[in-house]
């Protein structure tokens, strides 16, 4: 399987000016930072540079599901 590209959406914690990335490596070239640190920024909820970093709505969503089927299968084992 090959790797898929990452999205990543910037948002400037002053000016909320909004900037689009195809991937976390376009993203880190435009910063000037790693792409873990883009990576970690997106997990954790924190900025780079003065930028707060997220995974597109739609990965986002998928995450969500993911997590509620994992919650799912723990209840149902906890009980």
């Amino acid at each position: 399987m090959g790797r898929r590209s990452k999205p990543v959406i910037a948002i400037n914690k002053e000016t909320q000016e909004r900037r689009v990335f195809d991937c976390v490596f376009e993203c880190a070239n435009a910063f000037g930072v790693s792409n873990a640190a883009v990576l970690v920024a997106m997990s954790r909820g924190t900025s780079v540079k003065g930028w707060r970093l997220f995974d597109s709505p739609e990965n986002i969503r998928l995450r969500i599901q993911e997590l509620e089927e994992q919650i799912k299968m723990l209840e149902e084992e906890a009980g």
